[in-house]
């Protein structure tokens, strides 16, 4: 006998084409609606919440009071909660926030009880990480559910002899880098297969006698996994009777008001002896017409940059800050403080808000929750600095000349070469804002001459160092015990190159004033005769304002790198696409400014400005094929003919030592619908390339790109 397992759910998008509010109000709904059901259905057994922990925490946020009510069905089995926080973007979040991910939802479960659903689950995560079995494994899971990266079936369910697969069946064996594996199990019909399923006997048959053909084509068992629900669907309130009337159409089919882990279990029992196995990241893009989106990588490039900006504050900065302290003093590690920060990251991290998809509500919001989890990592780090301070030694060093100490840093997990910029304070005045002249303490410290200095390292050696600039700053102390302290201080900004600076770990300098007798030793300069150049590279500018780059210790040659490219873009919120038959723009067909911005005995930036001159937006019949809502793949609009300026600025630097170039590039976009990228060229002609992923360095094949 067949067996149909009928999961009811709903895959709740916190947030993409309405605001986050929209959606949340939405779900109090669909949850007040859940609780009358099981209140008066109970014949309805079962409600799976997404595979998403903070579902709980958003209904409660507005109805705190049924909090117990939550807690009992939670302890009946009803609604299945967990593993995760929230379903991330595995390839845009870094390695740590899919770990924090699961770690941070499988806490959260446990603290609501037993009734975890023991199921990786990845809907519509687009691609999967190729490392997820062996994390899965780690956290005590041994089966992952997803929708996107594999090919069973054809394009909606239609086969051919042509048709390349993944794998025959929707049920695999995923092996990930480390040999870990586990159960995998593709939504081949996708996660809305058994949404809306009829209660009337004749459409019921009409829906079932489809439904069943489809999914019986990539099924290995004749255990058939239908999901009742789709992308934050209101709960069917008349399931109950829609499997009775299953049932009595079909006397040899068991329809089954089941649950994931229901599902699994029978799955195991009678999976065949062989499946197929896949390996690694699952990245396809022919999933049965559902691609894994590769191109949100570029969509509102802002956010991914603030995500980058404060994964690396909790992971890089306050994380291990906090580890030495507590190992060094007596600091309390802030457990609690870091999960509420890395809440607040990771509310970013669904695949509609981090791959900016959604509306700019959306984004503006998300820019809020970024800017919340970085404060408390800045908090946590200076809390722990604070404390390490106070254990620092820096009595070797002599105060006697006005030498002022100070110590840099080295958080992260390897040797580190490159400059710092660190503010340190040369004078500083506590002052009573009742009594005494604020501004004339200012102008004092203002007018006050500074001194010149030369930077030494513990050994006494002078090291490379450059003072850029001095500033006169108020602030206040915030001691744990008192009112704060206002005061003013002097702080100068001095960059120095560290050389090789060993993982977690920290070096005490002193910034020495120079005596007027005082011989600066001349500055070698890194840039000569229009190259920049260090132990490791060579810069070369060329007139049309892209570089030649040699490396000296191979002596390759790459020619014509940094070339900007903009073309049209007709595609959608998800997908680029160029227009048919049109030509890019190349920023070496337009004139160029080449200045260096600074040129010392370790550090060289040079600034390249290129005016292109780029279509204004797509033609009006885009707007028209946007309204009619024609699939991006039959579009035909083109680029207008109205053109615009479009500055481009590039800083590119090197620092002694360093075998990177730093590139910052800014613009000022006036223009629509298009893309620009930055064009590399290695000269390599291969059929596949190395790129790091998440807790791996992975084997990807050379795809043509648009």
């Amino acid at each position: 006998m067949k067996r149909v397992y009928i999961v009811p759910h709903s895959h709740w998008d916190r947030e993409w084409y309405m605001p986050f509010e929209q959606h949340h109000m939405r779900l109090i709904e669909l949850i007040d609606n859940l609780i009358k059901l099981f209140k008066t259905d109970p014949e309805y057994k079962y409600f799976h919440l997404d595979g998403q922990t903070i579902i709980l925490d958003d209904y409660l946020q507005v109805r705190p009071e049924n909090r117990e009510i939550i807690q009992n069905l939670i302890n009946q089995g009803k609604l299945q909660i967990g593993p995760f926080y929230i379903l991330q973007d595995a390839f845009l979040t870094s390695s740590e926030s899919n770990a924090r991910d699961m770690l941070i939802g499988h806490r959260d479960s446990k603290s609501w009880g037993k009734h975890m659903v023991h199921v990786g689950y990845f809907p519509d995560t687009f691609g999967n990480m190729g490392q997820a079995p062996q994390m899965l494994k780690q956290v005590g899971l041994d089966t992952a559910m997803f929708g996107r990266g594999v090919k069973p079936t054809g394009f909606s369910n239609s086969t051919s002899p042509e048709d390349k697969f993944s794998t025959e069946f929707s049920e695999m064996k995923w092996v990930g880098p480390d040999n870990s594996s586990v159960l995998g199990i593709l939504f081949a019909n996708w996660y809305d297969n058994g949404k809306e399923i009829p209660t009337d006997p004749i459409k019921a048959k009409a829906f079932w006698d489809k439904k069943l053909t489809d999914a019986e084509k990539s099924a290995s068992t004749d255990d058939l996994l239908f999901l009742n629900g789709s992308d934050h669907e209101p709960v069917q309130m008349d399931l109950s009777k829609a499997i009775r009337t299953a049932n009595e159409l079909y006397p040899d089919i068991e329809f089954i008001h089941g649950n994931y882990d229901m599902y699994i279990e029978q799955l195991k029992k009678d999976l065949p002896k062989k499946i197929d196995e896949i390996d690694g990241e699952l990245t396809s893009q022919e999933t049965n017409g559902w691609t894994t989106l590769a191109n949100t990588a570029s969509n509102r490039i802002y956010l991914k940059q603030w995500n980058t900006k404060v994964s690396k504050q909790l992971e890089n900065i306050a994380e291990p800050l906090a580890t030495i302290a507590s190992q060094k003093t007596d600091f309390e590690y802030p457990h609690d403080q870091l999960r509420y920060a890395w809440k607040w990251l990771m509310q970013n991290h669904p695949h509609d808000s981090i791959c900016a998809c959604s509306v700019d509500d959306v984004a503006d919001e998300m820019i809020t929750r970024f800017k919340k989890s970085n404060q408390v990592g800045k908090f946590v780090a200076d809390a722990a600095l604070n404390k390490i301070k106070g254990q620092l030694n820096t009595n070797k060093i002599p105060h006697n000349l006005g030498e002022i100490p100070f110590t840099v840093f080295n958080t992260g997990t390897s040797n580190k070469t490159g400059t710092v910029i660190a503010e340190i304070p040369i004078k500083k005045i506590k002052f009573n804002p009742n009594k005494d002249s604020s501004e004339k303490i200012y102008q004092a410290l203002k007018n006050e001459n500074t001194p010149k200095y030369t930077v030494y390292d513990d050994q006494n050696k002078t090291i490379p160092a450059e003072v850029l600039d001095s500033k006169v700053k108020f602030n206040f102390d915030l001691p744990k015990d008192k009112f704060r302290r206002a005061y003013i201080e002097k702080v100068i900004h001095v960059k120095i190159l560290m050389e090789n600076m060993k993982p977690v770990s920290w070096k005490t300098f002193k910034l020495v004033p120079l005596n007027i007798d005082s011989k600066v030793l001349q500055k070698n300069s890194m840039i000569h005769d229009g190259i920049l150049e260090n132990e490791f590279l060579a810069i070369k500018f060329s007139k049309n304002g892209t570089l030649s780059v040699t490396d000296k210790q191979t002596g390759h040659l790459f020619k014509d790198q940094l070339c900007y490219e903009d073309t049209g873009d007709l595609g959608n919120e998800y997908v680029y696409r160029a227009p048919k038959n049109s030509r890019p723009i190349f920023s070496s067909d337009f004139p160029n400014k080449i200045v260096i911005k600074e040129n010392s005995s370790f550090v060289g930036k040079v600034e390249i400005k290129v005016k292109m001159r780029i279509p204004v937006s797509m033609n009006k019949k885009l707007k028209e094929e946007q309204e009619e809502h024609l699939d991006y793949r039959l579009r035909t609009a083109q680029r207008s003919g109205r053109f615009t300026d479009f500055t481009i600025q590039t800083e590119v630097t090197l620092e002694k030592g360093s075998r990177r170039i730093g590139i910052r590039t800014s613009f000022d976009n006036n223009s629509m619908d298009h893309r620009v990228r930055a064009l590399f060229s290695t000269g390599l002609q291969t059929k596949e390339h190395y790129a790091d992923s998440i807790f791996e360095v992975v084997k990807r094949p050379m795809l043509l790109c648009q």
